[in-house]
């Protein structure tokens, strides 16, 4: 009984020598945080790294001026390694980029292509990959950290909320989106496209006389090689398309009139039936949704049936119009798949796919493709006619 009670002290003892605990752990008041990031090129062919970082000082604090709450520094290097290294050479701090939100990279660095720059960020442990990436029109992407925001405390915070807010895509899912759609044969990637604009006039001008909008998507080809983009509500219809989008007003412009109906559409979905036949693909893209009128500036009673079957064909016709003026535009000029047809010919082909997926651009750029609309129109507010004209009689 003696002998058993020592072994079971013994192995007690064991284990608590063999318990490992943090011995790397690093205290935050030794962390430097980065909150967001942008990369270019510069024309030497350097990588330029531009880290944002929370002011350690500002935690807890509202300052009156929101530039205070963040800092920004850069560096250079033949790698974005070799960059992120120099800049640690600056700080006191360990540099952590694990609560890193954004990455965003210039137009011209987008269009040069991004297989070396974005290895890095693959490769790296601390790196979150439900990390946002953004390309900035017209701009560097370090431009987009200088910019301050009037509601959030951090510019990289506002500008993940304005996009999200807009239906440009859920937070996070940017980089996993891109990574999958690169790592395809057929699939071409897009990532949202941000502009910096001067508004002067508004209430910006109290912080500064820029701010951030979204913009759309900057398309990529196969070499991720930013190849054009698509507007804000190309780039609606895209996430609708492909089945990314939850709800959307929308303007209907009424036949042979000048006067507008605004309908709020939610419940959106999307199907694709595919049809391949001799190597030529054609494809039927099938939207529906449920709509509600939200403003009414024609001249129509809502109330009346025929009115409503005049709107909800108005905004079936638009949508339809719309949408395929985008994607025969997409196959002209880009030749790249963003609607994720090879996947929908994937799923109703497994063993035909595989034998054309070298072949993809052109049949997806030479595919023809039908777009029906089917909106139904559920409600139309309490109010038959609208307000001006009850005011005329």
């Amino acid at each position: 009984m003696r002998q058993h009670s020592l072994t079971l002290v013994f192995c007690a003892l064991c284990c608590v020598f063999l318990t490992t605990g943090c011995w790397d752990m690093r205290e935050l008041n030794t962390r430097a945080l980065v909150i967001s990031s942008a990369i270019d090129v510069s024309d030497n062919g350097l990588v330029v790294l531009t880290d944002q970082f929370a002011n350690p000082s500002a935690l807890g604090h509202n300052l009156e001026k929101p530039a205070d709450r963040f800092f920004t520094m850069s560096e250079t290097g033949k790698t974005v390694l070799q960059a992120a290294q120099v800049l640690q050479t600056r700080l006191p701090r360990y540099i952590f980029i694990g609560h890193r939100r954004n990455i965003f990279i210039g137009q011209a660095t987008a269009e040069h292509g991004l297989q070396e720059i974005l290895d890095e960020f693959t490769r790296a442990p601390d790196s979150r990959i439900r990390t946002d990436l953004s390309i900035v029109k017209g701009a560097r992407g370090s431009d987009v950290l200088k910019i301050p925001s009037q509601v959030e405390k951090l510019p990289s915070i506002a500008a993940l909320k304005s996009r999200t807010v807009v239906g440009g895509g859920q937070p996070g899912s940017t980089f996993v989106d891109f990574l999958m759609s690169a790592s395809s044969k057929t699939s071409c990637p897009t990532l949202p496209l941000v502009e910096i604009q001067s508004r002067p006039d508004d209430y910006a001008s109290e912080i500064g006389d820029e701010q951030l909008r979204f913009a759309g998507r900057a398309v990529f080809d196969k070499h991720l090689h930013m190849v054009g983009t698509i507007n804000y509500m190309e780039t609606v219809y895209r996430f609708w398309e492909v089945g990314s989008l939850t709800h959307q007003t929308l303007a209907v412009s009424i036949p042979k009139t000048d006067q507008y109906v605004s309908v709020y559409v939610n419940h959106l979905k999307s199907k694709l039936v595919p049809k391949l036949q001799n190597r030529h693909l054609t494809v039927s893209v099938y939207l529906s949704g449920d709509g509600r009128i939200g403003e009414n500036n024609a001249k129509l009673d809502l109330m009346k049936e025929a009115s409503r079957l005049q709107v909800q064909t108005a905004l079936d016709n638009q949508i339809a119009s719309d949408v395929s003026r985008l994607i025969r535009r997409v196959q002209n000029e880009y030749h790249t798949d963003i609607f994720r047809f090879d996947r929908a010919c994937q799923m109703r082909y497994p063993l035909l796919f595989p034998r054309l997926s070298d072949a993809w651009p052109e049949i997806f750029s030479n595919a023809t493709v039908h777009v029906y609309v089917d909106v139904h129109i559920k409600t139309v507010g309490e109010a038959g006619l609208p307000l001006h004209q009850h005011v005329e009689m």
